[in-house]
């Protein structure tokens, strides 16, 4: 098993995604080329465990080299983010969904570090990368809880309310207080509009 250390930005999550354990490669007999790659690859995951995050991100580099593949490039991506380089870190997952294209774990690690990182931030991309991650992985409850938290950081209460009650629905516990917070910010808005609203009139009188 990989090891727990979560690769995602100050994860909010309450899953974190693992390394991809598998590099991807064609199984091809007698191919020198896959056989290459995977063996570096398989040296990427040993120094993971063993925390030499250089060391890993020098052999999966090794493994692309002699043969591209997704789920090193995700790894690649996984050991960048770890090292503090946030822009290396998203090049290379989106490296990694041009070669894996439904790697929802992917775009939620670009949707995350698009929604947290002061360097790379960009809540749009954000917003994007959690619709796609959403749209290969219906089902989990914890891409909708992400993606509530992001919504509601941008002030959008009400979809924010919506996908905070799909993550519940979902098994997502940790959103019944997300949401309870949310429509009480929502209704003082609220409230404060109509205030905004009765005051212009009065003014008008």
């Amino acid at each position: 098993m990989l090891p727990n250390r979560s690769h995602l930005l100050a994860s909010f999550s309450t899953k974190p995604f693992s390394l991809a354990s598998h590099s991807g490669v064609a199984s091809v007999s007698n191919d020198p080329i896959s056989e290459t790659a995977e063996e570096w690859f398989e040296e990427g995951i040993k120094k993971w465990n063993e925390n030499d995050l250089m060391g890993a991100l020098e052999s999966y580099e090794k493994s692309i080299f002699t043969k591209p593949t997704g789920e090193a490039y995700y790894n690649i991506g996984c050991c960048y983010y770890q090292l503090g380089k946030h822009e290396k870190a998203a090049n290379a997952w989106i490296h990694s969904l041009s070669l894996s294209l439904n790697r929802s774990d992917a775009h939620v690690n670009l949707a995350n570090i698009y929604a947290l990182s002061q360097s790379i931030r960009n809540p749009e991309k954000a917003i994007s990368h959690y619709e796609a991650a959403i749209r290969i992985s219906p089902e989990d409850g914890e891409i909708r809880y992400n993606f509530a938290v992001v919504l509601e950081s941008m002030d959008k209460l009400e979809e924010a309310i919506e996908m905070y009650k799909v993550a519940i629905e979902k098994g997502v516990e940790k959103a019944s207080v997300n949401l309870r917070n949310a429509v009480a910010r929502w209704g003082s808005k609220k409230l404060r509009d109509m205030e905004k609203v009765k005051g212009k009139g009065v003014k008008d009188e």
